[in-house]
């Protein structure tokens, strides 16, 4: 494996932690077979943020499905028993990418990972760099690695930049859409959101936001 520590992705969090005196944080990065070297029932929270969809695509070995389920797998290891696992992810099917969004999981092609997989690999004539789920299928992978998905989020207007975290239930979004100014980040996608029935609006969020317990 290679992991080490110091890694330079986190090397300004690492100097901002030393400059606070915070000796309690521990960094490490690398991995790009997916594993976690921490032993058994360690954490009692882990948040994957922004990462699972590039899991495994510096592995040659692995394909992106397979590196992302040990990577949710290592995650389900190393919590400790009713441990939570904070998950934010792209999605698939968002109205971004819908209406011809340019994708830069797919180097940068049109509509990219909400095109059937199939054609995308023939568009692409090599391996996407990131792989994106749709919300159902995010859930699948989730349970099949030994997690239970207890809620799921609309991070508005955009999960990087998000101004409210409103639960996908029916309820919670018609209450929330009374005092939203807007929601999402692009005139087009806003009033796609707009229009779109509160029980279908977790399908064509920006981003999927999973809480899962183990």
């Amino acid at each position: 494996m290679s992991w080490k520590f110091d890694c330079s992705v986190r090397f300004s969090q690492k100097i901002r932690c030393e400059q606070n005196s915070l000796e309690n944080v521990n960094f490490a990065c690398g991995g790009d077979d997916c594993r976690i070297p921490y032993p058994n029932d360690t954490y009692d929270i882990v948040i994957l943020n922004l990462v699972l969809e590039w899991c495994a695509n510096g592995a040659a070995e692995l394909s992106a499905e397979h590196g992302q389920h040990r990577m949710l797998s290592e995650i389900c290891r190393v919590l400790k028993p009713r441990g939570i696992v904070q998950l934010n992810t792209k999605n698939r099917f968002s109205y971004r990418l819908i209406i011809g969004g340019r994708d830069e999981h797919c180097h940068g092609v049109r509509f990219g990972s909400a095109l059937p997989r199939w054609l995308l690999r023939r568009l692409l004539r090599k391996a996407p760099l990131g792989h994106l789920h749709s919300y159902g299928a995010l859930r699948r992978l989730v349970q099949r690695a030994g997690l239970s998905p207890i809620s799921t989020y609309w991070a508005v207007p955009e999960m990087r930049f998000a101004e409210h975290f409103v639960e996908t239930d029916v309820a919670s979004i018609r209450t929330a859409r009374r005092s939203l100014s807007r929601q999402s980040d692009t005139r087009a996608t806003n009033l796609l959101m707009q229009l779109t029935p509160a029980r279908l609006v977790r399908y064509f969020t920006p981003g999927l936001f999973v809480i899962a317990r183990k």
